[in-house]
This record gives structure tokens, C-alpha cells and sequence, in this order.
């Protein structure tokens, strides 16, 4: 099932294109949730056991217009409860790139990165107010392809297994299908830009950090 899908013409301009539009709306929809709540969802809610049972992706679809998943969603079980498992066959491609091989399974290709760190910092819910770097280079949401992820699970990135590199050659990290001019990183201040594969790994690191105060220069492809 498909519940709503931009339309992206044609070619990897287009594909690219419409994936950056899908982050700029997540993005906003990110800002209006703060604006009503004073900080933006955690990444997700936990149960009494700290174990993950909502994700943040859940929470925002209000906010994308996507109010018919979000009133049949069940938050009194888990994101993959008798119940909830219906949305296994719904793809949300507001959650995905085109240009991934698996648009229409329901995966998503935009997470958060999380760490005490970051801007989601797990079941804590992080506001502006707590970001000490520029909002313009405080990264929000990257992408990935082929994640695995369904935009329903309550599964993100953690900063330190993924490796600090864009497109990495081992391990799932920050990629995309993206042949030029690179892969996108989604900021704090709504900005979403492409990111040269050769960014150095400590440059990374700061863009994902919300306080370390050291300033980013030359980062777009």
C-alpha cells in the first residue's frame, strides 16, 4: 500500500531531486513539531524496559500529512504488535529515496544519528535550546540507502558503529545512490545539501556533534 507519493519525473536529477524535497518536508515537519512541543521527537519511546518500542517517524506523520496511517497506528503496542504489523506492507515514500532499489517496501532511507552528542540522543527528547553549535551545521537527518529500516521501527543509526565517512566501502553508513554531486545531510535550520564523499571524518564527527563549538567550512560537493 502507498499512501502518498510525490511525483519525481524522470533520471537521476529527478530521483535526487525528489529526495532532497522528501528530506526538506521531513525537516519541516520536524520544526512544526518542535514549534507545538518545544523540542523535536525523541528518536524513540521506550517501553518500562527501555527497550524500543516507537519510532520518531511514527510520531511525525501528522505533521506530513499522513493522518490516515497515523489514526490507525496503535501506541498501546509495540511498533510490530498484532496490531501494527499491518503497516508492514505500507510504503511511505515521503520516508524514502527513489532512487532506492526497495522505494516501495515501506524501508526508509533518512535516520537520525544517535548519541548523548547529537540532536537524538535516544528516549531524551533534545531542543533547540540545548544545540550550541550553529544551526546550519548541526547535522538532523542523513540518509542512507539500502538501510533495511522500515519507517515504522524504532531503529536509527548510533554515532560510533557506522563509520564516519560518506559512502563507506565497509559497513552500512551514510550513503546514497546518489552518482553526483553527492549524498545528502539535512541540518538543523532546514538546509539539506549534498556532502563531498572525501569529507573528513573528524569534520563529520562535528557536524553530527550539536556542542563541540569548532567551526565546519568547505563541506558541500
Amino acid at each position: 500500500t502507498v499512501f502518498f507519493f510525490p511525483g519525481i519525473g524522470s533520471g537521476p536529477v529527478a530521483a535526487r531531486s525528489t529526495c532532497k524535497n522528501n528530506l526538506q518536508q521531513i525537516l519541516l515537519a520536524l520544526d512544526n513539531y518542535h514549534k507545538d512541543h518545544g523540542f523535536y521527537p525523541s528518536a524513540y519511546i521506550a517501553d518500562e524496559n527501555g527497550r524500543p518500542i516507537h519510532s520518531w517517524r511514527v510520531r511525525l506523520l501528522p505533521y506530513l500529512d499522513q493522518a490516515r496511517p497515523y489514526n490507525r497506528y496503535r501506541f498501546v503496542e509495540p511498533w510490530d504488535g498484532s496490531h501494527n504489523r499491518q503497516f508492514a506492507d505500507v510504503a511511505l515514500p515521503v520516508f524514502c529515496c527513489p532512487s532506492d532499489m526497495d522505494w516501495d517496501s515501506g524501508t526508509t532511507n533518512y535516520v537520525a544519528v544517535i548519541d548523548p552528542n547529537t540532536c537524538r540522543t535516544g528516549d531524551k527528547p533534545v531542543s533547540k535550546q540545548d544545540i550550541g553549535d550553529p544551526l546550519d551545521q548541526t547535522v538532523l537527518l542523513v540518509e542512507v540507502a539500502d538501510s533495511g529500516i522500515h519507517w515504522s521501527k524504532p531503529r536509527d543509526f548510533f554515532i560510533y558503529p557506522i563509520p564516519l565517512e560518506i559512502d563507506p566501502q565497509y559497513g552500512i553508513g551514510i550513503s546514497g545512490r546518489h552518482k553526483s554531486p553527492g549524498d545528502h545531510l539535512a541540518f538543523c535550520n532546514g538546509w539539506v545539501t549534498n556532502v563531498k564523499r572525501d569529507l573528513p571524518p573528524e569534520t563529520l564527527r562535528r557536524l553530527l556533534q550539536r556542542n563541540d563549538c569548532e567551526p565546519v567550512d568547505d563541506l558541500t560537493a
